[in-house]
Order: structure tokens, then C-alpha cells, then sequence
């Protein structure tokens, strides 16, 4: 099959809207209610809302073309040093054939021809699929959001960023995307002794005070009502980002070189480490000094007990158990009960029928 890309003109756009609208009722249903893909269509989908974005926002579409048939679309925007690839949709009967991967060729090439070393992307958070496609491209997390839409609706969103040239990368940089960097750099030093300075003053409060001021400033993003017991440890503390009513008891280690997302509602029990660094195996590369660090995210309503350890790299799905002592150093899905060294699912948890309570 013959496959190219169409910049989309003014008198496409009725065109686009119609694939959009198609693709978007083929594919979102499982993860979004029918009136939220309808709003949402009409929002940012329809043709008024796409006229709009390409005409006073910055964006560019392309038809993705078979044999000259537009079968789906990409839409970026030019930032500074990036580009935001805002959306890739195919139909359904065109993927499976590789048109992803060679849309993900074409978008990197109008990137670098740009001069941009970075392009990001917004994805959901519950679009499992389609998220270990953009790992598979390279793309890590770097930040979490929730995004009022209007009409109760929300976004939730995972920001995921892959890099085009890891040379032109400042140590910082290298941390965040997981290559190896040397933490000994200036900058690295400074923040974390502004991150040691905040933390000497939380773990120091009287049990009648309140930390959330200090947790602000210390933390990367912090929701609502956060209660983190003393002692509390962190390397940087701008790369923890903390949902809803968040709980960790005594003693919590957080090494967040990689971004840490946690979700609403988690509960840590005493003396729980989330480790996103590593170093290198081989002795040599060791003594230099390098690092290299991978995200970790926790998702809403999970439970770590006591002693829990979560190694680099790790995802926790949502609702989830980990029961005390354990080592994770893979993934765990939703709802599920996990134990162990390795840690290993012992079973589903039944969600639909909680236990009674007086």
C-alpha cells in the first residue's frame, strides 16, 4: 500500500471532522462514556474547533493517506523547543499495518527539520494500549494532569516526551528521560539541597503543625489534603506529583530522579521506598559516577503496606493491594492483590462486592 501525508486545507476541514468524528466513536468507547466522546468531539474535533486551532492556535493537520484515501490524521503545534504532537488517529481497519510507525517517522522528521529536540504528547491515563505503543517509541512520562473540560467532564491525562538528539541534553534532561547522567552537576547539587533545606524544616514540625506550605513548595504538584508523617525523605521533590488525600506514614524514601506520579486516594504504610535510580552493574562504569533513573506511577486507591519497596520503572494499577515487605520490580495491574520477593499477583480483588462493614 502506497502511504503519504497531506497538509489539510481550509476546504478539508468538513472532511477531517468527519474522520475524526468516525475514529473517535470506533476507538474511545472503551474508555469514555458515548456523551463524553460526543462533547468532547464537538469541542475540540468538530470543524468550527479545528478552524479555529489551525487558524489562530498554531496547529497543523495531516491526512494520513492510502492510496490517496485519507484513512486518519496528526495534528502538531511548533513550541519553542518541542513539538506537541497533539493528536494521531487511525481508522479501524487501517491499523495493524505499520501507518503509526510511519507517522511517527514523519512527525520526527518535520521535528528535527525544525530544529526541536523534544516532542510530547498528552495521553489517558486508563489508554493502556496506547500507551505501551509510545514506550515502544521511546516516549517516557514526565507529568500528570487532570484538566476540567467543562460540562463535568475532566482530562486525565499522563504528559509522556520522547528526545530526538540525548547529546544537546543538560544533566537535568538526562535524568528526567532516563539516560545515564553524572549527579555530581552543579545544578543536580543545588536542588537537592534546597530539597534537603524544606525537608529539615517538615520532618522539624510540631506534631500540632501543618506541613502543606512547606509540602508545596517542596513537591513537583500536591492535591488536596496530603498527609506525609515524619520522617519523610526525597532526592528533589520537584518530580513527585501527588494526588487527592494522599497518606504515608513514618519513614517514606522517595529517590525521585525519574518523575513519580501518585494518584488519589494512595495510602503508604510505615517505612515504604519508591526508588526510581539505579546505577550501572559493571564496576568501571560505577566509579565515574553515572545514574540513570525511570519513572514510577502509582495509580488512584492503591494500598502499599508496610516496608513495601517499588523499584525504577514500576507502574501500580489503580485500587490495588501490595501487601507488606514486598520487592516490585514489575508491573501490577488493577485490582489485584500482590505479595512477594519478586512481588507476584496472588489474586483479583472483587470490587463489586466489598466487605461488610458495621
Amino acid at each position: 500500500m502506497k502511504i503519504s501525508f497531506s497538509q489539510v486545507t481550509p476546504s478539508q476541514i468538513d472532511q477531517l471532522a468527519d474522520l475524526a468524528n468516525q475514529i473517535w466513536h470506533e476507538f474511545f468507547t472503551i474508555i469514555l462514556s458515548e456523551d463524553q466522546i460526543n462533547y468532547m468531539v464537538d469541542k475540540f474535533q468538530s470543524a468550527h474547533a479545528i478552524k479555529e486551532q489551525t487558524e489562530h492556535k498554531g496547529y497543523i493537520y495531516y491526512f494520513i493517506l492510502e492510496e490517496d484515501i485519507p484513512v486518519g490524521f496528526t495534528a502538531i503545534r511548533l513550541e519553542n523547543e518541542k513539538l506537541f504532537l497533539s493528536k494521531l488517529y487511525l481508522q479501524k481497519s487501517a491499523r495493524g499495518k505499520g501507518y503509526a510507525s510511519l507517522a511517527f517517522e514523519f512527525i520526527e522528521k518535520i521535528a528535527k527539520e525544525n530544529d526541536k529536540n523534544f516532542i510530547y504528547l498528552t495521553v489517558n491515563k486508563y489508554n493502556e494500549h496506547t500507551i505501551k505503543v509510545y514506550e515502544k517509541k521511546g516516549f517516557i512520562k514526565v507529568d500528570a494532569k487532570v484538566s476540567d473540560i467543562g460540562n463535568g467532564f475532566v482530562m486525565d491525562d499522563f504528559i509522556m516526551e520522547k528526545v530526538l538528539n540525548p547529546s544537546k541534553l543538560t544533566e537535568v534532561q538526562k535524568m528526567i528521560h532516563g539516560y545515564y547522567y553524572m549527579p555530581s552537576d552543579k545544578f543536580l547539587n543545588k536542588k537537592r539541597m534546597q530539597a534537603k533545606e524544606l525537608l529539615y524544616d517538615f520532618n522539624l514540625l510540631m506534631p500540632s503543625e501543618v506541613g502543606d506550605q512547606i509540602l508545596k513548595q517542596l513537591l513537583g504538584n500536591c492535591g488536596k489534603k496530603p498527609h506525609i508523617e515524619p520522617h519523610f525523605k526525597c532526592d528533589y521533590g520537584k518530580n513527585i506529583i501527588i494526588g487527592d488525600y494522599f497518606y504515608a506514614n513514618s519513614n517514606c524514601t522517595i529517590l525521585d530522579e525519574a518523575k513519580v506520579i501518585i494518584g488519589n486516594e494512595v495510602l503508604f504504610g510505615p517505612n515504604v521506598g519508591l526508588y526510581t535510580v539505579n546505577h550501572p552493574i559493571d564496576a568501571a562504569s560505577r566509579e565515574k559516577g553515572y545514574e540513570i533513573a525511570k519513572p514510577i506511577v502509582i495509580g488512584n486507591n492503591v494500598w502499599l503496606g508496610a516496608n513495601v519497596v517499588v523499584l525504577p520503572g514500576v507502574t501500580i494499577g489503580e485500587r490495588s493491594v501490595i501487601a507488606a515487605g514486598s520487592i516490585v520490580t514489575k508491573d501490577i495491574p488493577a485490582d489485584c492483590l500482590a505479595a512477594g520477593n519478586p512481588c507476584q499477583i496472588i489474586r483479583e480483588i472483587d470490587q463489586e462486592h466489598p466487605i461488610p462493614l458495621p
